[in-house]
């Protein structure tokens, strides 16, 4: 991928566009009363040669409409002003596992740990304290058969690292939609719309913007709270068989989302934010209360897309997360996909 010099540069390199199409995309957002946040890692970089808010600022620049970044909430802060919330985030084990592996593929956990998963489990919380408090952590040599405590030392504290980041994901979505509530509760705006930092438009800029413009008027009429501009195509073991999304009766630019992951571009209406604050602070304080393992955001709002949300999706999608790009919750680079195609349910609409 080539290498952006300056920002103009940096708008035609990333992405398949036209200047008009970009315009007439920001003319949408402006008409709209649509203020996009960015959630931004200052100098973090998108590939070996571009910083992230370096692109975000050219594509913006192209587009021309309001545009505000929000600097993310960083790891040490989330580890300090909130500790369960970074010792509860999920992927408890499995993770650690595999970063260990990652050092020592010929041991198989079974043989590392002489009393089970949860005794590894246990090992965990013990350095999650430790960190917390500031002392020294201390592995004994009888809770190990046959492991490497370098190895096991690393594989804990990148085991860390990634739950501090997605945790910090957490805040610093909310901080962008809080944000966003105070600007529309000020007049200021009629919806938010919130993007992380390493997005594309899935097409053309003039196709993307026609597509959007579809999308906004579907919604006219509609009681909504969210658009997902783009999603993952993951779909978990207790969702397989279960359509994504479902159609909407008399307008293809918009499909009914059953659940959806990756909130790497969403609208959320002004008179829904503090709906969407509320359902994700209080799962947050819900399970840190109970003890249980707490999930990324947009696991959250997926969730109640069922029960509490009335969400929609761009039908194409037309942003997505850019391949190739440096994950800091995976601190490694990522090779993403995302079909801009739903996987429908056309059996009744909406």
């Amino acid at each position: 991928m080539a290498a952006i010099t300056e920002p103009t540069v940096g708008v035609q390199t990333f992405l398949p566009q036209d200047s008009t199409g970009l315009k007439r995309f920001g003319e949408l957002l402006t008409r709209s009363g649509i203020l996009t946040m960015t959630i931004n890692i200052p100098d973090s970089p998108l590939t070996d040669d571009v910083k992230r808010q370096d692109y975000m600022q050219a594509l913006f620049q192209g587009i021309g409409s309001r545009h505000q970044f929000l600097n993310a909430t960083v790891r040490e802060d989330v580890q300090r002003e909130d500790p369960e919330h970074v010792r509860l985030m999920d992927g408890y084990f499995g993770q650690f596992r595999a970063e260990y592996q990652k050092l020592h593929p010929e041991m198989p956990m079974r043989e590392l740990f002489p009393k089970s998963k949860a005794r590894a489990e246990e090992l965990l919380v013990k350095y999650f304290e430790s960190v917390s408090q500031g002392i020294e952590f201390v592995i004994d040599d009888g809770d190990l058969q046959n492991g490497d405590h370098d190895a096991i030392k690393n594989a804990l504290r990148e085991f860390l690292l990634s739950k501090q980041a997605r945790a910090a994901c957490n805040v610093s979505h909310l901080r962008a939609l809080q944000e966003g509530g105070r600007e529309f509760e000020a007049g200021g705006i009629k919806a938010v719309l919130i993007t992380e930092d390493d997005i594309q438009f899935t097409d053309e800029a003039s196709r993307v913007a026609d597509a959007f413009d579809g999308s906004l008027q579907g919604l006219r009429g509609q009681d909504w709270d969210i658009l997902m501009l783009g999603a993952s195509d993951y779909v978990p073991r207790e969702r397989r068989g279960t359509p994504s999304a479902e159609t909407v009766s008399g307008c293809e630019h918009i499909v009914k989302v059953n659940y959806s992951y990756g909130n790497y571009a969403y609208l959320v209406n002004g008179s829904s934010i503090e709906k969407v604050i509320g359902i994700i602070q209080n799962f947050i304080e819900e399970k840190k209360g109970a003890g249980e393992e707490v999930f990324a955001q947009d696991v959250v709002l997926s969730d109640r897309m069922s029960t509490d949300l009335k969400v929609f999706g761009c039908n194409p999608k037309i942003i997505g997360p850019m391949t190739g790009c440096y994950s800091v919750i995976c601190n490694q680079k990522m090779d993403y996909s995302m079909p801009v195609t739903w996987v429908v349910d056309t059996g009744s609409g909406t």
